[in-house]
């Protein structure tokens, strides 16, 4: 099997919850179900302000957008984590030609790219 690397995003600004500090543990929770796999743990900034997440998702873009083999799995506390790992598969996607693959289905769902014959819309 390839090698797993989980990326551990433990961010709480953004969340509307009262109680949204406990997104933190629950990130570590969450990454720790992984069995035998790398961990990378992005720490986040102070304060729930724009650039405190801006931060948060430009270090786990970078961690992402570096991986060359294997497969990434991104656990964080709120669901603003799933940006970065987005945003990576665009950036290694967007200068390519669509292809048929399946691999790139997502990002060329996101992007509507498409093939006609799959297409929705």
């Amino acid at each position: 099997m390839s090698q797993v690397m989980v990326v551990e995003v433990p961010q709480w600004q953004g969340s509307g919850s009262a109680t949204a500090e406990r997104l933190v543990e629950g990130a570590g929770l969450l990454a720790a179900m992984v069995p035998d796999a790398v961990r990378h743990r992005i720490e986040v900034g102070e304060g729930d302000t724009p650039a405190a997440l801006a931060a948060t998702a430009g270090k786990a873009r970078t961690v992402i957008g570096d991986v060359r083999e294997g497969f990434v799995v991104t656990v964080g506390g709120d669901c603003g984590v799933e940006l970065a790992p987005v945003s990576a598969a665009i950036d290694g996607t967007a200068s390519a030609s669509p292809s048929s693959g399946s691999t790139r289905m997502g990002t060329s769902t996101l992007l509507r790219r498409l093939p006609p014959a799959l297409s929705t819309g």
